[in-house]
């Protein structure tokens, strides 16, 4: 078992350097480095985009919450789908548009900082994006050792290291464009891997398990299920209006006119991968009732059920989530450092040296993340939490505002910014419950804060047509 994990993870990092190393571009500009020069396939936007969304709690936490409580945990999916699709709905079309007209803007830093003519707003926008950013690639390491560390024989820490070296390896070699690259075939294993499993199990035990899962839970759980709660759970899922390495996949799409065609791929791969995994789930109720570590569900019933080439494919898909998401925020935030706060402080710049202060920016900020796992290393739900309620405060309402205004005046997006920040890290000190619920009260504190600083400082701003 341990050397076809081995063998199989193997295969895996070769694949993953031979992608890296042929979508290179050895004269890239700055742009092309960092956005691939807003020519990314609609394809490839598409499957990007789901591949970063997802992380290794996807595998984990989400298989574990349904098999100990049900499908009242499905409210926080259910959200994360729903809001996906509003994102592409909501920000896409108007995102690449308008980013490209306000002085073809790279980053969503350098896009409000344009939007309000202001570099503090950029310079702050960067500082928060590279904090939250940060802990959530510390939160995926923590997450990645604990999975490693129940099903290698290999010390932990040394495997999410070669891990975190690999992505970076890819990352810095070719860019934005070399990671899109990449995020295809680590979606590719992903809805491999969470397809094998729910066919395997419903082939050997048939329809029985799910369809008694699903009458206890119609009339226990759904039904009576807590409103507050699942209004809480759902509005979590709010934060992907904020979370730059997403929303900054629309900004590299080659056309706004292919928009829908990368929409309904990402939500299609979405839809097999959470629904695997979820059926997965259901059936290690039934199969597996006394499993003690419930994160290990998908693993232990592939294990169980099915063959050591099998579970070395969910390890793989493991490692391909976590590797999918780190690769598009370590570019998010290095070419945040970079391109609004480094660019503005040096003398030189060209593209060669952008293109280079962007990779040792993507070097450190893997460093600090490291470090953060290993000083963090109880915590990584909480860590993850955390991390998208800030982006999700902060971020996600100042790009409605920007985006759905024609309004100038920058004291809204810097007062959001802030309380958006400020009232993420207060709830987490403070609230002793589920941290879930700290996404819509800090965002509520956000609008308010816009909104009433928009009224005070000048008139209220007028709403923008569609720029689809």
């Amino acid at each position: 078992m341990f050397y076809t994990h081995l063998l199989a993870v193997g295969l895996y990092f070769l694949c993953i350097f031979f992608f890296g190393f042929v979508r290179k571009r050895v004269s890239a500009s700055f742009k092309e480095y960092i956005l691939a020069n807003r020519s990314v396939h609609e394809i490839i936007t598409g499957i990007s985009h789901v591949s970063s969304e997802i992380s290794v709690g996807t595998f984990t936490v989400v298989a574990s919450m349904i098999y100990t409580i049900g499908l009242s945990r499905l409210w926080v999916d259910l959200g994360f789908f729903v809001f996906s699709i509003l994102s592409w709905r909501i920000l896409a079309g108007r995102l690449r548009v308008q980013s490209e007209e306000s002085k073809d803007a790279l980053t969503i830093p350098q896009y409000l900082a344009n939007k309000f003519d202001s570099k503090a707003v950029g310079v702050l926008a960067s500082l928060i994006i590279t904090l939250f950013t940060v802990t959530y690639i510390g939160a995926n390491i923590l997450g990645l050792t604990k999975v490693l560390s129940k099903v290698v024989s290999l010390e932990s820490n040394l495997v999410a290291l070669a891990v975190l070296i690999v992505t970076l390896f890819y990352t810095t070699i070719g860019g934005f464009r070399s990671a899109s690259h990449v995020n295809v075939l680590q979606g590719a294993i992903m809805v491999l891997a969470t397809c094998i499993l729910p066919f395997s199990l419903l082939a050997k035990f048939g329809l029985e398990p799910l369809t008694t899962f699903l009458k206890q839970s119609g009339s226990n759980e759904i039904s009576h299920s807590d409103i507050t709660q699942a209004i809480l759970y759902f509005s979590f899922a709010s934060v992907m209006f904020g979370t730059p390495h997403t929303i900054g996949k629309f900004l590299a799409i080659k056309s706004p006119d292919k928009l829908s065609i990368a929409r309904n791929t990402s939500i299609i791969i979405n839809i097999i991968i959470y629904l695997g995994i979820t059926i997965s789930a259901v059936y290690g109720r039934k199969l597996l009732p006394s499993i003690r570590d419930t994160e290990m569900l998908l693993l232990n019933l592939s294990e169980v059920f099915t063959s050591p080439l099998y579970s070395s494919m969910i390890i793989i898909a493991i490692l391909a989530a976590v590797m999918s998401t780190i690769d598009a925020q370590l570019i998010s935030s290095a070419s945040c450092i970079a391109n609004d706060i480094y660019r503005h402080i040096t003398r030189n710049r060209s593209d060669t040296h952008l293109i280079l202060a962007t990779k040792l920016m993507t070097i450190l900020v893997g460093a600090l993340a490291l470090l953060i796992s290993l000083i963090f290393n109880q915590s990584v739900g909480k860590l993850a939490i955390f991390s998208l309620t800030g982006l999700g405060a902060s971020i996600g309402p100042v790009m409605l505002f920007t985006l759905y205004t024609k309004t100038r005046n920058k004291m809204p997006a810097i007062l959001g910014l802030t309380s958006g920040t400020t009232a993420t890290i207060l709830l987490t000190i403070f609230n002793t419950s589920d941290i879930h619920y700290n996404m819509l009260p800090a965002l509520c504190i956000a609008a308010a804060t816009i909104l009433a600083s928009s009224c005070v400082t000048g008139r209220p701003a007028k709403c923008v047509g569609s720029s689809n």
